[in-house]
């Protein structure tokens, strides 16, 4: 499996004021399954489509979600991406679903 997609690759590096960011974000809080996850702070690269979110213990981690490919893909440790899977659990099919359709993608 592939860890990265073109969108996602070297994303955290290509941030150039995180801080900035990271202090916009969880202005409006969507929550699925263990996450909470900022629905205003969606960033697009591609056709991958970015957003910070926390984990129950108040970890922030980031999220992607290819509507196209119906894949998802998140950070762990030092914020590398784990690889795409696709949504087996309820709360990740409805994440995916909601974004898809609301968004439009």
């Amino acid at each position: 499996m592939s860890k990265d997609y073109e969108g996602c690759l070297n994303f955290n590096s290509k941030i150039q004021n995180k801080d900035a960011i990271e202090s916009k974000a969880f202005q409006s809080i969507r929550e699925y399954g263990p996450l909470q996850i900022d629905w205003s702070g969606w960033i697009t690269k591609n056709d991958n489509h970015l957003v910070a979110s926390r984990n129950q213990q108040g970890k922030e981690l980031y999220i992607a979600l290819n509507c196209i490919k119906e894949k998802i893909n998140v950070t762990g440790k030092d914020r590398e991406w784990k690889g795409w899977f696709s949504p087996e659990l309820p709360f990740e099919k409805r994440l995916l679903n909601d974004l898809c359709l609301e968004k439009g993608f």
